[in-house]
């Protein structure tokens, strides 16, 4: 049976109890070290975390560096034959997810003052990915809530296209 629940919600729980303990005290996990500036171990860890938690739901990472979002949720059956109109806003169907994290200097203060991705995406709220056939398809994007003003072009964050093993209509 497919659920109806929505799938921010979904993840943040799975995350939330991965990550923090009954205390909200943080745990240590492992991740592996980066391979390049571009690479993502965190994006890959959370995708792994989600795959192995989400009962009837799939996790697909973006397809290389630069390519936006960082992850994409979705309910294959529940996307499949359904208007791109209704994908658009059912976080029970799909969701893209743009991975932030708050990196710490080895003296514990944080990397950069605003403590996120200067790189990161433009604020809004859908993002387009493609689906099985290659037709652009645009849906809701979790990201950061505080974002800060982007300083270079957007297509810095389009070099390839995120594709789905969807078919919506």
């Amino acid at each position: 049976m497919v659920s109806n629940a929505d799938l921010t919600l979904e993840a943040f729980t799975i995350l939330r109890e991965h990550f923090f303990d009954q205390n909200s005290v943080p745990k240590i996990f492992p991740l592996r070290e980066k391979r390049n500036t571009q690479d993502n171990p965190l994006d890959e860890y959370i995708c792994d975390v989600l795959r192995n938690h989400l009962r009837d739901s799939e996790c697909i990472p973006s397809p290389g560096p630069l390519i936006s979002p960082d992850l994409v949720l979705l309910r294959p059956e529940r996307c499949n034959g359904v208007s791109r109109a209704a994908l658009r806003d059912d976080l029970t169907r799909i969701v893209g997810i743009e991975v932030k994290k708050l990196e710490r200097t080895k003296s514990g203060a944080v990397a950069r003052q605003s403590g996120l991705d200067y790189n990161t995406t433009p604020p809004c709220g859908t993002i387009r990915v493609y689906d099985a056939k290659d037709n652009p398809l645009c849906i809701t994007d979790l990201k950061d809530p505080f974002p800060t003003p982007m300083s270079r072009s957007t297509l810095t964050q389009s070099r390839g296209r995120f594709r789905l093993p969807i078919e919506p209509l």
